[in-house]
Parts: structure tokens; sequence; C-alpha cells
């Protein structure tokens, strides 16, 4: 099976793969190639900023399709899921700071009618994943809402991610991941490792690992 594995940078890569057989690919210094389980993956930097996802998995789509691409990476847990470390299937993704707060009350920009929550690719003001039944392997990883956004670690937007967007996690790069991919048409699934205490950037050591595992687990069963 031909593959995109999207991570967010280098170090969260050699986490969860080994470095010792990644080759350059395409001509882009952070695009790379590996074999794994006999599958032909190739492995894209995507980084941290929504726009710059956005951007570099939108130009290695037009280069190349593949039969499934797979974002791997962390979030931070938000609202009152009971576990400190979980394995999640992001079926919906929200850009949590696009709007503002007025009255103690959020309004998004499909509430001012700045966007249309119905125009492909969003559906019902979100921006869905349409093809999340593709595969039977990733049943047993619970599907959540997360929202994408810059802004980190400020209390109470996150009280809003949970009670406008009913968020369960906060990533920076969800959004701009499955943009691309709905977009372009490319089957695609968001893996995500929520950390209660997550760091951005510096993913705990039990998170790494259990990224490590989940992934290598789809990997071998897909």
């Amino acid at each position: 099976m031909k593959l995109l594995l999207a991570v967010s940078s280098v170090a969260e890569l050699t986490e969860i793969l080994p470095a010792d057989n990644l080759k350059p690919a395409i001509g882009e210094p952070y695009v790379l190639s590996t074999d794994v389980n006999n599958h032909e993956v190739t492995v894209a930097i995507i980084g941290y900023s929504n726009t710059v996802t956005t951007h570099r998995t939108t130009k290695i789509l037009t280069a190349s399709r593949y039969h499934l691409a797979i974002k791997a990476g962390y979030g931070r847990l938000l609202g009152d899921l009971p576990d400190d470390i979980i394995a999640l299937n992001i079926v919906n993704e929200k850009n949590g700071d696009e709007g503002y707060k007025a009255d103690g009350k959020w309004q998004s920009y499909y509430d001012l009618n700045l966007m249309n929550r119905e125009e492909p690719p969003h559906v019902r003001g979100g921006i869905v994943n349409l093809t999340n039944s593709y595969l039977n392997v990733f049943l047993p990883y619970r599907k959540a809402v997360g929202v994408t956004a810059n802004r980190l670690y400020e209390p109470e937007m996150e009280k809003l991610f949970v009670t406008h967007h009913l968020a369960k996690v906060q990533t920076t790069n969800g959004a701009g991941f499955a943009y691309a991919c709905l977009a372009a048409g490319q089957p695609y699934y968001h893996l995500c490792i929520g950390e209660r205490q997550h760091v951005f950037g510096k993913p705990g050591k039990a998170a790494a690992e259990h990224l490590r595992q989940t992934l290598q687990d789809v990997l071998e069963k897909i």
C-alpha cells in the first residue's frame, strides 16, 4: 500500500520510526520516504503551524496520490475525558480561534456568516472526515472532535473549545491537514495521542511510546 505519514517535526518522527531507513523524496527537505511492513511510505514533516501544514500537505498531494494518508501526532486533552493519555481518532476538526468572544459566548466564523458551514469540505460547521469508515483497523480508537488553535495554554479559550466546539483535544494543525486531504479527495485518518498536561512540541515519554505502539499496530494490520 502507498501511504502518506504526516508528523509535525523530525523529533516526533524519530520517536515513532527508525531513522536509518529514511531517504529524501520529491526534492523537498520536509518530505522523506521509507518502507514499513511492505508499505511504500512517504513521510511529511508538516510543521506545527496550521498555515504551514495546509501548504505542505496540499503541495505533497498535488504531486502524488496515496491509498491512505495518516496524520500521527499529539494533542492537549480537554473536558471531562477520564484518561491522562488516550489514542483518539479525530473525525471532526474545528478551527478554534476563528471568531471572537462576546458576552461570554464564542462567535465562530460560521456564526458570523463569514464562512458557509455546508460548503465543501465543510460539513455541519466542521471539517468532517467523510472517509472515516474506510478501514476497520481504526475502530478501536475513540472517535472525537478536535479543535485546532495556535493560541496555546489559555484556560478561558480551552473552556470555549469544550462548550462551543464540543472538542476533546486541541492540536495546532489538525484542521489544516484535514482540509488539504478533503479538498484533494485524499482518504485520511488523524491519529492523535491526547495528553492531559501536553506541552506542544514536547510530548511525554509515555505519550511517545503510546503513539509508536499505536502506529506500529496500524501499519501491521492495514
